[in-house]
């Protein structure tokens, strides 16, 4: 038997064998870790949307969700400075706040950054200090700047500039004062430096950061929402010629997808055209404007 030869087509055969199963082993090895992985993010998406415990205590007030969409990302809106600041600002002397059901999310960016909180949603259990149920849901968007701009002709005509910008929630184009959103701080260098950054995306024009005066602070919606806004007048002179260079410019930060178109009504019936405008904040501006 130690004579016998093994012929050469099965010492092939036998080495191809090997090769072949080299390869399925490797093959079955990484389809066992591609499993693995599968089943490692399905296994942290469950724990994410159905086990972890959210639960966070502040100021006295427990604040708990239910919802799977919104149990991923509540470490973060628990540090998120804007739903911070509203908790903080909460009148505990007044009402009775036990505790807040987190029912929805949005994020203008990351949602791992609390600074890139949007807007959020939740129900309050709420009473007076007699015990008696309030209604207690909550839109949280935080405040917002706005400014009416007046602007005067090298012929001392003077105008009221509007932005003209596609406003899907009311289904259509509004012409409305220069707004836009506050960050997570809050004061009147932070209300000048957003109107500054506001004016500049949706006009092109610069703001001197102390020429902005303030109107006053208003709630918009405060059977809903904690939003309010902080008004502004800023008088500027730009040259007829730059007023018509700008009714031809499309303006807005490409980033948000802005469309804006600007428009500038004169002064002396800017008012006849506010009941067509419908816009709260613009109207309410040239209100204070006028009695100044």
């Amino acid at each position: 038997m130690d004579g016998i030869e093994i012929p050469e087509s099965v010492k092939q055969f036998a080495a191809t064998t090997k090769v072949h199963a080299a390869f399925l082993a490797c093959f079955v090895w990484h389809l066992l870790c591609d499993f693995a992985k599968y089943v490692k993010l399905h296994v942290v998406a469950f724990y994410q949307a159905h086990l972890k415990k959210c639960e966070f205590v502040y100021r006295g007030i427990r604040v708990t969700t239910d919802r799977p969409s919104v149990r991923p990302s509540f470490e973060t809106i628990c540090l998120a400075p804007k739903f911070l600041n509203w908790l903080d600002a909460f009148p505990l002397d007044k009402f009775d706040l036990r505790s807040i059901n987190l029912t929805d999310v949005d994020w203008f960016g990351s949602s791992s950054n609390p600074e890139k909180l949007g807007f959020l949603k939740f129900k309050c259990d709420v009473y007076t200090k007699l015990g008696e149920p309030l209604d207690g849901i909550v839109f949280l968007r935080g405040d917002c700047g706005a400014v009416l701009i007046v602007v005067t002709d090298e012929f001392g005509k003077e105008y009221v500039l509007l932005t003209e910008q596609p406003r899907v929630p009311t289904g259509g184009y509004k012409e409305e004062i220069v707004a836009g959103m506050f960050d997570t701080r809050s004061g009147k260098t932070v209300i000048n430096h957003v109107l500054k950054e506001e004016i500049k995306q949706e006009t092109g024009l610069e703001l001197d950061e102390n020429s902005a005066t303030s109107l006053g602070e208003f709630t918009l919606s405060g059977g809903g929402s904690d939003e309010k806004v902080h008004l502004a007048l800023w008088r500027t002179q730009l040259e007829s010629e730059k007023i018509a260079e700008m009714k031809m410019i499309q303006f807005g930060e490409t980033d948000s997808n802005e469309k804006i178109r600007l428009k500038f009504y004169s002064t002396e019936t800017f008012e006849q055209e506010l009941p067509r405008i419908a816009d709260a904040k613009t109207s309410l501006a040239w209100l204070l404007f006028k009695n100044v």
